[in-house]
């Protein structure tokens, strides 16, 4: 995946009974516990991480009454301020739209634990 663009996440998730649309994007840091990074990289093949991201939305889809769901995540190594991660959920209330997104994050911080590696600057 090239790029994120949060405006073409935000016209997918239009709906016609949704009146709120959350979005989260997430950026490599520059620094993690006071140390300089240049970069991270996922170790997870794009494949495998599209099956296990794809398990992630279908469970959410299931609990949550949401009205559209979108999971991007690039692959590779990412440098500094480079987008990671965009989540979004729409829905009827702005509430279950954002519990919705806050719970596919933290699903992915987990995934992360064994995907990610942080490269640092020494």
């Amino acid at each position: 995946m090239e790029r994120i663009s949060a405006e073409e996440a935000h016209r997918l998730l239009k709906a016609p009974g949704a009146g709120a649309i959350a979005l989260y994007v997430g950026v490599v840091r520059g620094e993690v516990g006071g140390r300089r990074t240049c970069g991270v990289r996922f170790k997870m093949s794009e494949a495998q991480m599209l099956e296990e991201l794809g398990r992630i939305e279908e469970e959410i889809r299931g609990r949550r009454e949401i009205e559209e769901f979108i999971i991007l995540h690039r692959s590779g190594e990412l440098r500094p301020g480079e987008e990671i991660l965009l989540v979004g959920a729409s829905a009827t209330r702005r509430l279950e739209a954002l519990r919705a997104v806050e719970e596919a994050i933290e699903r992915i911080k987990e995934l992360h634990a064994v995907w990610k590696e942080e490269m640092f600057a020494e």
